[in-house]
């Protein structure tokens, strides 16, 4: 596919997904980044925005533990992403999608009244809609399941290492638990069955080999494969980070909220104490910065004589769009 084609098409998604920790929503944001510097019309529409076209009460209209309940919300699904794909192609622009797809596998339909087989099914049935917005498929597949999730537990904190190791059902009622090496079997299982839905899709797709810790090399190795060059961007160099640190505060809807800007000595990046305690800040301009993984912008200033920060982005998380002080 040459560059002229990816430029002049109409209405196209790229839909990138993956076992979590494989790097989808770092690898949306700077793939965004790149088709902004290529003057390309495109739209990355995280996984946890507001009232996300796939995600906003999904499978929640009918009991997933019934025959019945499941057949409700499958039906529901399939009409969203047909939705979705009749808006892609109207849009004239790129979308980019990610973890909307594979990750219903072991959210929903683990422990679920249907088979891994009905499951299959559903994602062929998603796989062919998917083509009607001449989707690229990108799989970034996590060759260790285990060695992947060790290595976010500590960027997103030990509720969700608990949340991950809580036995709460069997596996497609096949797995008996027995210790947290069971949670990885049912992870190893659910890569197995993603690996078949991406090998039976017949439309345009990549897959990448997401080893640890590779996430930087992602936006490069996809931009190579659609036939456009990999932009360069000059890193900015904060002399005094301190500056930026310590802890601000509003009180939105009624309720003080609060984030926590640190400096990580180690590896010389500021980051964030949020909903998770490692949220890496990347400067875009000198008092602005761009939150890896997250459609967030914290731009630094002062509000009443304070240093404050003003938080901007398409997320569900009720600091966005609020200014808040230091305290």
């Amino acid at each position: 596919m040459s560059a002229n084609t990816v430029k002049t098409k109409k209405g196209r998604m790229i839909l990138i997904d993956g076992m979590s920790g494989a790097g989808k929503s770092t690898t949306a944001q700077k793939l965004a980044r790149q088709f902004g510097l290529h003057f390309i019309p495109c739209r990355w529409m995280h996984e946890e925005i507001a009232a996300h076209p796939i995600r906003d009460g999904e499978f929640t209209m009918g009991n997933t533990k019934t025959l019945d309940g499941m057949e409700i919300n499958v039906r529901e699904m399939l009409k969203r992403w047909r939705d979705l794909t009749d808006t892609v192609v109207k849009s004239g622009q790129f979308y980019l999608i990610e973890g909307c797809f594979l990750q219903s596998i072991l959210r929903y339909f683990a422990g679920s009244a249907y088979t891994a087989e009905q499951t299959i099914e559903f994602c062929s049935c998603v796989s062919e809609i998917l083509t009607n917005a001449d989707t690229l498929f990108v799989y970034l597949r996590s060759p260790n399941a285990k060695a992947t999730y060790e290595y976010v537990y500590p960027i997103r904190g030990q509720w969700w290492k608990d949340l991950v190791l809580t036995p709460e059902e069997k596996f497609f009622h096949i797995t008996e638990y027995n210790g947290n090496e069971t949670i990885y079997e049912t992870l190893n299982l659910y890569r197995e069955i993603s690996d078949k839905v991406f090998t039976d899709y017949t439309g345009d797709k990549l897959m990448i080999e997401a080893s640890v810790g590779s996430w930087q090399d992602h936006p490069r190795k996809i931009l190579e494969y659609i036939g456009l060059p990999y932009i360069d961007i000059p890193s900015i160099d904060i002399k005094k980070p301190d500056i930026y640190c310590g802890k601000y505060n509003a009180v939105i809807d009624g309720e003080k909220s609060e984030i926590e800007i640190k400096y990580d000595t180690t590896r010389k990046t500021l980051f964030a104490v949020g909903f998770w305690p490692y949220m890496k800040l990347t400067p875009i301009s000198y008092n602005a910065f761009e939150t890896e993984s997250f459609p967030i912008v914290f731009s630094f200033t002062k509000n009443e004589n304070k240093r404050a920060v003003t938080v901007t982005g398409e997320y569900d998380w009720n600091i966005v769009g609020n200014t808040l002080k230091i305290v």
